[in-house]
């Protein structure tokens, strides 16, 4: 392949390897969620789910929160 044909393949991949972080962060605070909050990963998705609603942000914000700082939801 020539470098040519290799640089627009790499920048369709970046995106990509922002949606798996963001899936892993968010898969995360999931978990730290149900744990401390006592409740399955289900129940903790909704409850970080509302909480993104009611404070009009992101998911990405909210798990990025709670896995950093320890926001509680």
């Amino acid at each position: 392949m020539t470098p040519a044909k290799i640089r627009p393949l790499r920048r369709r991949t970046k995106p990509r390897q922002q949606g798996w972080e963001s899936g892993a962060v968010t898969g995360k605070a999931r978990g730290l969620t149900a744990r401390l909050r006592r409740v399955t990963v289900e129940q903790a998705d909704l409850l970080m789910r509302g909480h993104a609603r009611s404070n009009n942000a992101s998911m990405r914000v909210v798990a990025d929160a709670l896995v950093a700082v320890g926001l509680q939801v």
